[in-house]
């Protein structure tokens, strides 16, 4: 099945599988009749936009203060190498939770309260630096126990 939108210039190509058939194809939207396996571990159905983020930008941390684990919501306009670290109070380095490039859009990054080797960091005042392009913001995260 072959279906176009004047609108966007979009065509979709519709492949069925059969059942179980173990075939993954990438889906950004889909409505309520979609069959197949969404595959994107950085892009949700559920987190993809109606459209692309106007703006860059870092949201605060959500639930903050957190236990065990956080997140925050990160708009890019355009293909771009992300770079993520958290920070503890002294400046140094805890954990790296990106550093590659990704697409433009909406994207979800978490962090379970451990440093880089997996070990539970204490409670207390962290900070997220995220870098993209030109644009660089500092988010501050508590953690509980």
């Amino acid at each position: 099945m072959t279906a176009a939108a004047a609108s966007t210039k979009l065509t979709v190509v519709d492949v069925k599988t059969k059942a179980g058939g173990g075939k993954h194809w990438r889906i950004y939207r889909g409505g309520p009749r979609r069959t197949g396996v969404i595959y994107d571990p950085a892009l949700s159905v559920e987190a993809a936009p109606a459209t692309l983020p106007e703006e860059f930008s870092v949201s605060g941390n959500f639930p903050n203060p957190f236990n065990p684990s956080t997140t925050v919501r990160i708009n890019l306009l355009s293909i771009q190498f992300l770079s993520a670290e958290v920070y503890d109070v002294t400046g140094r380095s805890v954990r790296r939770l990106a550093a590659r490039e990704l697409p433009a859009g909406v994207h979800f990054l978490t962090w379970d309260g451990t440093d880089g080797a997996g070990i539970p960091t204490s409670a207390g005042i962290y900070f997220l630096s995220v870098r993209a392009g030109d644009h660089h913001r500092i988010q501050k995260m508590t953690l509980l126990k």
